[in-house]
């Protein structure tokens, strides 16, 4: 999902709803700004179901890299 994506998408709610993500253990957290960063990750290096696809460089992995938004908790 790309930004234009992910605010189009966000488009179709009331935007004075409340933004939550995952708690920790359990229930909801608030999303604030400070947990919005821009980072560059190596795309597709984890084939594990308990991994994310993508992860942070590493030195001569030989993944493609990209920078995208991470929405963190």
């Amino acid at each position: 999902m790309t930004v234009k994506e992910l605010i189009e998408y966000l488009s179709n709610y009331d935007p004075n709803l409340r933004v939550c993500v995952d708690g920790y253990e359990g229930g909801y957290d608030d999303l604030i700004p400070e947990n919005i960063c821009a980072v560059t990750v190596s795309l597709n290096v984890h084939e594990e179901h308990y991994y994310g696809p993508h992860d942070a460089p590493k030195e001569n992995d030989g993944a493609p890299r990209e920078e995208c938004v991470v929405i963190g908790r």
